[in-house]
């Protein structure tokens, strides 16, 4: 039969037939060690990028993507998102007001996304808290401090304690500007240190010459709503804008 001579065919050259096997079982091998070094690559990669800021879903104001400017307010959430959010699905949500502006040194100025966060909810969706390599992370939510990059803070050529002025668009259109002490320094992706400071949602800015604003140094606070208790769109820390709220799931993204 067929299966016979082949068999005998295979033995009329033990030593061919040895290295033709020993051939396909590396070739074999070596494609599955590096598919399975490339899946666990590719989900240690989305992991860590998923960590930084982005979570595994996002809701922001509407129209806020397209143009993210201080008119992209976001509503008090629902009843019935809370209670999508809490749900056992999702691991931990957190929310976030991010303020395109500028921050300044005594040396140089740099574009900066100024983000108000709740450093207790920030934590359990955010790998950043753990990444501070000077000084400490925010306290609460009511933190008086920035948190900027290591990279950024080289560029600026400042350091921990040193103080720096946030720009940015107030509510009703005009520049405002305040002073932050830098109380932390984290090392991370570059592209986040760059461009990414860190602020507590309801912190209550200090003008430049360290006052609070509305203190009576003739710096008024623009009208705010709370941002982190009652979920509202707008925040003492800077002026009104797009909340947002990143979640991490305990399953497959949603």
């Amino acid at each position: 039969t067929f299966l016979a001579l082949a068999w005998r065919n295979i033995w009329r050259n033990p030593r061919r037939t040895i290295i033709t096997l020993i051939v396909v079982a590396t070739g074999l091998w070596s494609v599955l060690f590096f598919n399975s070094f490339m899946l666990a690559w590719m989900s240690s990669s989305k992991e860590n990028t998923l960590g930084l800021l982005l979570g595994e879903g996002q809701i922001h104001a509407v129209g806020y993507m397209d143009d993210p400017n201080v008119d992209a307010v976001m509503p008090a959430p629902s009843d019935a998102l809370k209670a999508a959010l809490n749900a056992p699905a999702i691991t931990a949500w957190a929310e976030r007001i991010p303020l395109p502006g500028v921050i300044q040194s005594e040396y140089k100025t740099l574009p900066v996304t100024i983000t108000g966060v709740d450093p207790a909810r920030e934590a359990k969706v955010s790998t950043i808290p753990g990444t501070v390599v000077e000084g400490r992370y925010l306290n609460g939510p009511n933190d008086d401090g920035v948190v900027i990059g290591l990279h950024m803070a080289e560029r600026l050529k400042t350091e921990l304690g040193r103080r720096v002025i946030l720009m940015s668009q107030n509510a009703d259109g005009t520049l405002a500007e305040w002073s932050f002490d830098v109380v932390g320094i984290f090392d991370s992706d570059k592209g986040i240190e760059d461009f990414t400071v860190f602020t507590g949602l309801e912190r209550r800015p200090r003008s430049r010459n360290g006052h609070e604003a509305g203190g009576g140094d003739g710096h008024e606070e623009p009208p705010a709503r709370s941002a982190s208790a009652r979920g509202q769109s707008s925040s003492a820390s800077f002026c009104a804008l797009a909340m947002m709220a990143s979640a991490r799931c305990g399953g497959t993204t949603s």
